[in-house]
């Protein structure tokens, strides 16, 4: 009887200790979540060009620097901005650059952190033939 309640909280205690580990791993995840100051939003096409948005949510300025990098991780384009809630918006030359994949890099240059989008470029033709009986 006393080895079957050792046995029993021996179980109940592996279960506490791994919900534990759980949760502080979940609450890890969000507290990172929560700390992003940026997003990238695909605003759509500009003369057949698609136009990208890099938006800011922080709460006091900071210098960050954007990069452009193509499939072969060759960085195109590169600029430094100081902002704090605001947004910046590019239009990529789809013809002229040939992107298949692109790579855009934001840096905070005060605390290192790296928030890194990929956008994949892929075109598809549809076509749909739909009989209906009328009568």
């Amino acid at each position: 009887m006393k080895k079957l309640l050792n046995n029993v909280a021996s179980v109940n205690f592996i279960f506490l200790l791994a919900a534990l580990v759980l949760t502080s791993e979940v609450k890890a995840n969000d507290e990172k979540a929560k700390s992003s100051t940026v997003e990238l939003k695909y605003i759509g096409q500009l003369n057949n060009n698609p136009v990208v948005e890099v938006v800011f949510n922080g709460k006091k300025e900071e210098l960050y620097t954007i990069g452009f990098r193509d499939q072969n991780g060759v960085l195109f384009y590169s600029e430094k901005v100081k902002i704090a809630n605001g947004s910046k918006k590019f239009a990529l030359n789809a013809e002229e650059l040939n992107l298949v994949e692109l790579t855009i890099e934001v840096k905070n240059r005060k605390n290192k952190n790296e928030e890194v989008f990929a956008i994949q470029n892929s075109k598809s033709v549809i076509e749909e033939t739909v009989v209906v009986k009328v009568k």
